[in-house]
């Protein structure tokens, strides 16, 4: 295991700003806000809820706030096998080890069904606030959760974890049922999502599917890759009704088929700007403050206008940003997410690129002002995103060509 102050430490480092000031009052007793909770009192007290971590319960908690607090930043902890997996199965890794208690087990599944409702609003960008987009979020599938975001697709994963190991108690009825709520949360999940994709395509609401279509296609990736893991049998009942959804062709349910298209449609459109941004890891400038982190790309104009206007960065911050955003699109010539970026930061930074440009190295400089990159800088965030919608419409419409 990562031991648990190096693991704080990681938070520490990627997430600074979530340790600058506490919490008022209110902010304290947020159930959607425990974990956050939890590990601003380890990196005070080296306690948990006033307990050691060095039991399982204990450090699985803190595992997971780490990685929900964590994996919507440039760099997340690495803990997604053991919360995944080791930590509920130790003595598969280890022959010596002693399974876990079944009190804890059950306890560590319960804290998994909690974090379905931990909010995401402090520690990402990354997410489709379904209140401003105008979904009914007072219906029974939208109860208690009013984002949809890839911390959906991290809950999949460590619930479809938990469901495999209580399902290895076979001989426990009480495991079995609590296996059954869980399954039953993820298929709950599932739908909300399907739904929501659903809405957004019958309102014909190209950038709002697009993006949750994206998402959609991620999370149903991490459920996947965890049933896997698990190696749950063909006959399993989570495994019939959830592996494999959003793949092409899947007819199973309504819910399937709508999930088969934001697949597809996520592929054909958005695929390409689906990655890790292990160019902006370095720059340590984008780790001050929530607004700085990376939201849904490609659509990073409004990113790129924060930037420039935001008083925790000096020139030579949002130079060296811009300089990571050149190397970032040449590496990646099939993508348009850092030239937004680019292109908003220029339209608002004082003095404009030639005032970024005395601040970098000659090479990027002239990149950034010649060839397909300056092509795509220069087109307006207005018929970039238009001609992105159009390529939504023109799909739903018609999804066959």
């Amino acid at each position: 295991m990562i031991a648990p102050d190096l693991l704080i430490a990681q938070v520490q480092n990627t997430l600074p700003f979530l340790f600058d000031r506490s919490p008022g009052p209110r902010a304290q007793r947020e159930p959607k806000a425990i974990h956050l909770r939890w590990l601003r009192e380890f990196a005070r007290t080296g306690r948990l809820e006033g307990r050691s971590v060095d039991e399982p319960l204990g450090y699985f908690k803190l595992a997971l706030a780490a990685h929900h607090a964590t994996v919507a930043g440039l760099v997340p902890t690495d803990v997604d096998i053991h919360i995944r997996f080791k930590l509920w199965n130790p003595s598969e890794l280890n022959s010596d080890a002693p399974e876990i208690p079944m009190p804890v087990l059950m306890e560590m599944a319960q804290v998994v069904l909690q974090s379905r409702f931990w909010s995401e609003k402090e520690v990402s960008t990354r997410f489709l606030d379904l209140e401003l987009e105008g979904l009914p979020i007072q219906k029974p599938a939208y109860a208690g959760l009013s984002t949809l975001s890839g911390h959906q697709g991290e809950w999949f994963s460590t619930a479809a974890a938990a469901y495999g190991a209580l399902n290895r108690r076979s001989s426990s009825p009480e495991a079995l049922a609590l296996a059954e709520q869980v399954g039953d949360a993820i298929l709950h999940e599932i739908a909300r999502e399907a739904e929501i994709y659903r809405v957004f395509r019958e309102r014909r609401q190209p950038m709002a599917l697009l993006k949750a279509a994206t998402i959609i296609a991620h999370n149903l990736g991490d459920l996947d890759q965890v049933i896997d893991l698990w190696k749950l049998g063909q006959e399993n009942a989570l495994r019939k009704q959830a592996y494999k959804l959003g793949h092409p062709g899947d007819s199973r349910t309504v819910s399937a088929r709508l999930l088969a298209e934001a697949g597809e449609l996520n592929k054909r459109v958005m695929a390409d700007e689906n990655h890790r941004h292990f160019v902006l890891r370095p720059v340590r400038a984008l780790r001050r403050a929530k607004e700085l982190m990376v939201p849904v790309g490609p659509f990073f104009d409004e990113w790129g206008i924060q930037i420039a206007q935001s008083p925790l960065l000096d020139p030579k911050d949002r130079a060296e940003i811009v300089e990571a955003l050149v190397q970032g699109a040449l590496k990646l010539p099939r993508t348009f997410g850092y030239a937004r970026a680019i292109a908003g930061i220029e339209s608002r930074v004082p003095g404009g690129r030639s005032a970024l440009e005395k601040q970098m190295p000659a090479r990027w400089a002239k990149e950034l002002r010649t060839g397909h990159l300056r092509e795509k800088v220069s087109e307006s965030q207005s018929r970039f995103e238009e001609r992105l919608c159009r390529s939504v419409l023109k799909f739903i419409d018609h999804p066959s060509e």
